[in-house]
């Protein structure tokens, strides 16, 4: 009888503390405006660890203030086009990419890292396509590893 009160004890137990930990569990958001200088930055985030995965600046419609655009449901959020200067990372933190974008399309120089940091790759992009110069180089160091030439998005 003992044995099946202690058994009934450790049960409630670790029910308790499994609903405790989902009740504790934070919910993070996917993506979010957030108003820097007046100008809308939209920001997307990993939902499990909250890291930022990705930032930079949107184009809202002309009748809509950022403070308003923050407001707004994700799905709406997604649809304003990337325009300006992008960051993207790794999880953890550090740079994995950036560039400018125009009308939600990658254009000019984008540089790319390593999870350390380290330049390994530079890509030319035109209108959303790779387009002239790619340059690959070894991790941490400025040697070229590879050096090629893009036209529509082919090598």
């Amino acid at each position: 009888m003992k044995i099946l009160f202690w058994f009934m004890v450790v049960l409630i137990f670790v029910n308790y503390c499994k609903t405790t930990e989902k009740s504790q569990k934070k919910e993070i958001k996917k993506v979010e405006i957030r108003c820097e200088k007046e100008i809308p930055m939209r920001y997307h985030y990993d939902t499990e660890t909250g890291d930022i995965l990705e930032k930079g600046p949107i184009i809202l419609p002309q009748n809509l203030s950022c403070d308003q655009a923050r407001k707004l449901p994700e799905n709406e959020i997604m649809k304003f086009q990337r325009d300006g200067y992008w960051y993207l990372y790794h999880l953890g933190g550090k740079v994995m990419a950036e560039g400018m974008n125009k009308k939600n399309k990658r254009e000019g120089e984008w540089k790319f890292y390593d999870e350390k940091g380290n330049l390994i790759k530079i890509i030319l992009y035109s209108d959303g396509k790779k387009n002239g110069k790619e340059i690959g180089y070894f991790a941490g160091t400025n040697i070229v590893r590879y050096e090629g030439q893009n036209q529509d998005n082919k090598k």
